[in-house]
This record gives C-alpha cells, sequence and structure tokens, in this order.
C-alpha cells in the first residue's frame, strides 16, 4: 500500500512538473507574441514621428530660407527707394502710434 501511494505521489510530482513546463512554454509564446506587438507599434510610432520630424524641417526651412529673406529685404529696400516720402510718412505714423500706446500707460 505504502508502495502504491508512493508511485501516485510520484506521478503527480511529474505531471505537475509536466503542467509547470508548458506554462513556461505557453507565457513565454505569449509573451514573444506580446513583445512583438510591442515592438511593431513601437516601430510605427518612431516611423511616424521621423515622418513628422522631416515635415517639420521642410516647413521651417520654406521659411527661414535665406534666399527668400533677402528677396524681401531687397524688395522692402527697392519700395522705399522708389517712393521715399511715402516710406518716411510711413515710418513717422508708426512712431507716433508706438508713442502714444507708450505713453498711454
Amino acid at each position: 500500500m505504502e508502495g502504491d501511494l508512493r508511485k501516485e505521489l510520484d506521478a503527480l510530482r511529474s505531471d505537475i512538473a509536466s503542467v509547470q513546463a508548458d506554462l513556461a512554454r505557453i507565457a513565454e509564446t505569449i509573451g514573444k507574441g506580446t513583445g512583438k506587438a510591442a515592438e511593431d507599434a513601437g516601430e510605427t510610432i518612431r516611423r511616424r514621428f521621423e515622418e513628422l520630424q522631416h515635415a517639420i524641417q521642410d516647413q521651417i526651412a520654406g521659411i527661414v530660407d535665406p534666399a527668400r529673406v533677402r528677396r524681401s529685404v531687397a524688395g522692402v529696400g527697392q519700395r522705399i527707394e522708389e517712393r521715399p516720402l511715402l516710406s518716411m510718412l510711413i515710418a513717422f505714423g508708426i512712431g507716433l502710434l508706438i508713442s502714444l500706446l507708450v505713453g498711454r500707460r
């Protein structure tokens, strides 16, 4: 009787070890699947961030394009040279407006 009980106990231990090994493999498989999904999501986020970063850089480059700035400054300078009296009156008006705004404080 004691021998049969010992055999059953050993069989039970073996079954428990087998179940633990199966659970470990299942957990590893789930972990790999979750890890892969997280990796894919992270890659997608990284790729979208890079696309957004490039788009912003392109926008900034369009705004701060040195050639465009030079053309604008040259255009303003040319207009001032073409109409010096009007330019002085505009500058005087802007100065007067600013002094009135500052003087009201």
